[in-house]
């Protein structure tokens, strides 16, 4: 694809830090989303003390309104069942929606062990919504049941007006949510088909192009990229 073969010239770039942790802290961060709402930016990502997924993983976020002076982080979505059960979130990126900002996260009450599964995946899984007030984020409700959009895309709208997110379910299979307008739960629900291979599909990245087809980029666990 021409995709791959475009020249890019190097723009000029200036480093900021939204976070930084500590040795013995918060180590691990990772899914992290960004989006411009009412003159600021808001960044969201999954925080762990060990490593991805878990347990006591959270969601963080922080605030900008320049991109280069960053608020202190602060909790958008805790881990529901503390940090001595097995329960864990992760950062879904952001949904803009009738002028109203909401905080995404998928909750999983666990992954499964190679000898309960051997695709392992999660026992059980949440997408879940945050409404931010204005200063600080109130819980809006679960958006579905056995869905999973963890990274930065977060919720984007169509030009057919309706809104699109791409994740995977409990047992990793690719999965994609179109609706969004009849309320934060109207999602019509795709179950995209795994390849001959049968390789796992996670974490797919897409976009809409001039014609209104919807392109995908799907990474696969061998870490091979699928169209």
């Amino acid at each position: 694809m021409s995709l791959w073969q475009t020249r890019v010239e190097g723009l000029p770039t200036e480093l900021a830090v939204i976070y930084r942790s500590e040795a013995g802290g918060w180590q691990y961060n990772h899914h992290q989303g960004i989006v411009w709402f009412d003159g600021r930016f808001f960044a969201s990502w999954s925080s762990a003390q060990v490593y991805e997924d878990s347990s006591s993983q959270l969601v963080r976020f922080a605030t900008s309104e320049d991109g280069r002076t960053w608020s202190p982080d602060a909790i958008l979505a805790p881990d529901h069942d503390g940090p001595d059960g097995p329960g864990f979130q992760s950062a879904c990126g952001f949904w803009q929606r009738d002028g109203i900002l909401y905080g995404l996260a998928g909750y999983s009450d666990g992954l499964n062990t190679k000898e309960e599964d051997i695709d392992r995946g999660h026992k059980h899984v949440l997408w879940e919504a945050y409404r931010w007030t204005g200063r600080d984020w109130e819980q809006a409700g679960t958006l579905q049941k056995d869905f999973w959009p963890n990274y930065g895309d977060g919720v984007r709208r169509l030009r057919s007006g309706r809104y699109l997110v791409a994740g995977h379910d409990l047992k990793m299979n690719p999965v994609v949510l179109v609706g969004g307008q009849g309320g934060l739960d109207d999602w019509h629900r795709v179950d995209l088909n795994l390849p001959a291979d049968g390789r796992l599909l996670i974490e797919p990245s897409w976009w809409e192009a001039d014609d209104g087809i919807i392109h995908m980029l799907i990474r696969s666990h061998s870490y091979q990229l699928y169209y």
